[in-house]
């Protein structure tokens, strides 16, 4: 525990994690963004519920189930559309801001390691994509309370969605690393998660169309590989009560997999770092 509780006070007096998280918890952005979120979030719910209240005269049980089931599936489309985008763009200014602001020579002269700061700006990106999530867990709460939905589901979800965003940070801070400016840093970035949406599902689906031969040679032809490489496919194979395999491996594969891939991220940024600080 003692190991844990240095670890904790590192992060907290870590002057990056200080610096980051005070301007931008003091901006008017934080406030305004958070205040959209849930604003969005809760006139979704107010309208599903409303709407299935006038088309059927009344909540039974089994159309409350229908209601938190889709009240769930809105709330995660909305979290996931901030989280997977918000968090990368607050990670690719990063390091090439520091390097436009020509501030980043005189952060490499102090005593600040190259793995704590790029700790440091990780974590202040991150922090504020912490509070979206927790901040959405009420709404989802609607959801859970009219059924339909475990709280495994509850729980398996936003694993997910935070071991994603995780990741998609991280490529981005990975990407301020190799760029020159932010603009360019934030293009890649943005077009790797897009790939990483839409790309598999659309191979996939082209697979399936026009008959690839070696695509019904993976198992459940592609499914599993589906719901561990894509947070999409993960997100339904959860909300269909994992239909596939009738287990929690595919959320498994995927979490090891994009965790994985969020270390070796880092490790390549922090070769850049340390690689441009010997120059």
């Amino acid at each position: 525990m003692s190991a844990f509780y240095q670890a904790v006070h590192r992060w907290r007096n870590n002057p990056i994690v200080l610096k980051e998280l005070r301007g931008r918890m003091r901006g008017r952005r934080a406030f305004v963004v958070l205040s959209i979120y849930l604003s969005v979030m809760a006139g979704l719910v107010v309208l599903v519920y409303t709407s299935l209240y006038y088309s059927t005269g009344a909540l039974s049980n089994p159309n409350m189930a229908d209601a938190g089931k889709t009240i769930f599936s809105m709330v995660l489309v909305v979290q996931g559309f901030l989280v997977f985008f918000i968090g990368p763009i607050f990670t690719t200014g990063a390091i090439t801001g520091e390097k436009e602001r020509q501030t980043y020579e005189l952060l490499r002269t102090t005593l600040l390691s190259a793995p704590a700061l790029l700790l440091g700006k990780l974590a202040s990106g991150l922090a504020y994509i912490l509070l979206l999530i927790i901040a959405s867990i009420p709404m989802q709460s609607i959801a859970f309370l009219l059924g339909g939905i475990s709280f495994t589901d509850l729980a398996l979800t936003q694993a997910v969605i935070l071991t994603c965003a995780l990741t998609y940070a991280m490529l981005g801070l990975y990407c301020s690393t190799i760029t020159r400016g932010t603009i360019s840093a934030t293009v890649i970035t943005l077009s790797a998660v897009l790939l990483s949406l839409i790309g598999l599902p659309l191979l996939f689906i082209l697979a399936d169309i026009f008959n690839f031969p070696y695509y019904r040679l993976l198992p459940h032809n592609g499914d599993l590989l589906m719901a561990s490489a894509n947070v999409i496919g993960s997100l339904a194979n959860i909300m269909s009560g994992h239909a596939i395999f009738g287990s929690l491996l595919p959320t498994a594969l995927f979490m090891g997999l994009y965790g994985g891939l969020t270390l070796i991220l880092f490790a390549l940024a922090l070769r850049r770092l340390r690689r441009t600080a010997d120059r």
